[in-house]
């Protein structure tokens, strides 16, 4: 289970937080039957409603952990928003996505992934990672992993990453699939792509919206240390095809990290 839980929360401070051998550090996402009053919660017999209040203004800064968030096949030290996959909307109605969640100064050994698949307004600063294990997915497998879901499901991923190291990574170093709203500045990579596996690693992997468009914006960057013919930094509007086995493969696997371990399906 995750350590802290930011499901519905707003105007969350929380800093200095050491994690070893734990499941993910904290998970920000979206309740679906956070209503915006009691009565209604009430009323609601733990129905789902596009209401819901979603996270917004949260800060976790000055965190440490060691082996945190992969049990071994899969996880993550962090993750800011749901996976809005199909699994998802068929129960939960298109909402508003987190707002203005910002993860500065962490430090994460061995650990799971930092991903963000739903927020506007991100703020990441002071990010580093060494050892990180990922899935092997061509979508997700990177230490750092900002996606955006297609416009059909709503949500984005908007804002700023900046002054991230991230050494020896087990698949790419960081994979953004999102618009111009999201820029990466001042990114390190030394050393991905370790584990091999059947999606070919990049050290930074961009990716427009499903819908096409700009790519998300990259300045300052630094790539080393890949297998032999993986890209340093792979910039292309090329995205792997929903009818792609492999792609649906790694989906497949991550139906059970669709939404967080305490969120109970609506009643009937």
């Amino acid at each position: 289970a995750q350590c802290i839980d930011a499901g519905g929360g707003a105007r969350w401070r929380i800093s200095n937080v050491t994690a070893e051998n734990t499941g993910p550090v904290a998970y920000i996402y979206i309740k679906g039957n956070a209503w915006p009053t009691y009565s209604g919660w009430l009323r609601s017999e733990g129905r789902y409603t596009p209401d819901y209040v979603p996270p917004e203004d949260i800060v976790i800064r000055d965190v440490r952990a060691r082996n945190a968030g992969w049990d071994g096949a899969k996880g993550e030290a962090i993750r800011v928003g749901t996976y809005r996959n199909r699994q998802w909307l068929r129960r939960q109605p298109v909402g508003p996505s987190p707002r203005n969640v910002t993860i500065e100064n962490w430090d994460l050994q061995g650990s799971g992934s930092v991903a963000v698949n739903d927020c506007e307004g991100i703020a990441i600063r002071r990010l580093r990672m060494q050892g990180t294990q990922s899935l092997d997915d061509p979508e997700a497998g990177a230490a750092l992993v900002l996606r955006e879901a297609p416009p059909s499901a709503g949500g984005a991923v908007t804002g700023e990453v900046a002054d991230v190291e991230i050494r020896e990574a087990s698949r790419s170093g960081v994979i953004a699939v999102a618009g111009s709203g999201l820029s990466l500045r001042n990114i390190s990579v030394r050393g991905f792509g370790l584990a091999g596996g059947r999606n070919q690693a990049a050290g930074i992997r961009l990716r427009p919206r499903t819908t096409g468009g700009p790519l998300p914006r990259l300045d300052q960057a630094q790539v080393s240390g890949g297998p032999p013919g993986a890209p340093l930094v792979d910039a292309s509007r090329e995205r792997p095809s929903p009818a792609d086995p492999a792609a649906g493969a790694a989906r497949q696997r991550r139906q059970d990290m669709d939404r967080p371990q305490d969120a109970a399906p609506p009643s009937r």
